[in-house]
C-alpha cells in the first residue's frame, strides 16, 4: 500500500489524520490532608455521564480507605503492561470499597465491589466500550512484600462470583451458548531493580472458570 492508504490498528489513514475519540472532565476537591473526592465526566457511545466518582480518606491505624467509582489497575502500576491489555482489571469504572495498608516492607490491599449486568466496565483507545455480561460480586486481595530496593515480589488473586450461575449458563434468547459462571485468577509476580532505569519482571497466572 501507498503511505498514504495505509491504515493504523486504530483505524487512522495516512500520516496526519487525527480523531478525537474520547473527552474528559476531571474534577478533584482536597478537603484536608487524608480526605478528597474526584468526580470525572467523560463521554462513552456519544453519551456524557459521571463515569468516576469517589472519596478518599484514612481510617483509624492508616488504613486507606476509598470508596465509589473508580478506577482499579494493579498491573499498570507495577508496569506489567503497556497500553490496553491488562489481564486483572484496567476497569475505568468499578464500584466498591478499596482498603489498603503498609506493616514495614509489605503492602496490602484488599476490594470488594459489584458489578450489574450492562454497567460499563472499560473503553479502549479506538472508543469501544465493554459492559459486564452478568451481575457479580467481585472482590480482590494484594500483597506486596519489598524485601530490599532490588527486590520485589508480590501475590495477587480476583474472584468473580456469579449471582446467579443458572440464569448465566442457560442458553441465550438468541440461540447463542450460556456464558460461563464464577472466575478466580491467581498471579504471583516478582521485581528485580538492576538501576533506576533497568529492572527485570516476571508474573505467572493461574486461572479457576466455572463453566
Amino acid at each position: 500500500t501507498t503511505p498514504g492508504n495505509y491504515v493504523n490498528p486504530y483505524g487512522f489513514r495516512g500520516e496526519r489524520e487525527t480523531n478525537i475519540s474520547r473527552y474528559r472532565v476531571v474534577f478533584d476537591k482536597y478537603i484536608d490532608d487524608t480526605t478528597m473526592f474526584e468526580f470525572r465526566l467523560t463521554n462513552g457511545d456519544s453519551d456524557v455521564a459521571f463515569d468516576r466518582y469517589f472519596v478518599k480518606t484514612k481510617l483509624p491505624w492508616d488504613i486507606g480507605f476509598t470508596v465509589g467509582n473508580f478506577n482499579m489497575d494493579w498491573e499498570d502500576e507495577l508496569g506489567f503492561y503497556t497500553d490496553y491489555d491488562a489481564w486483572f482489571f484496567d476497569t475505568d469504572a468499578q464500584a466498591g470499597f478499596l482498603f489498603d495498608k503498609s506493616w514495614g516492607m509489605a503492602d496490602l490491599k484488599f476490594f470488594l465491589g459489584h458489578q450489574d449486568e450492562g454497567e460499563l466496565v472499560h473503553q479502549d483507545a479506538a472508543g469501544n466500550t465493554y459492559e459486564s455480561t452478568k451481575d457479580a460480586t467481585i472482590a480482590a486481595l494484594r500483597a506486596d512484600f519489598n524485601f530490599n530496593e532490588k527486590f520485589r515480589f508480590g501475590l495477587m488473586a480476583a474472584m468473580s462470583d456469579v449471582d446467579d450461575d443458572a440464569a448465566v449458563f442457560a442458553p441465550k434468547p438468541d440461540g447463542g451458548d450460556g456464558d460461563y459462571g464464577d472466575l478466580t485468577v491467581f498471579n504471583a509476580n516478582f521485581t528485580v531493580n538492576f538501576t533506576p532505569a533497568i529492572a527485570f519482571k516476571g508474573t505467572y497466572y493461574m486461572q479457576d472458570v466455572d463453566w
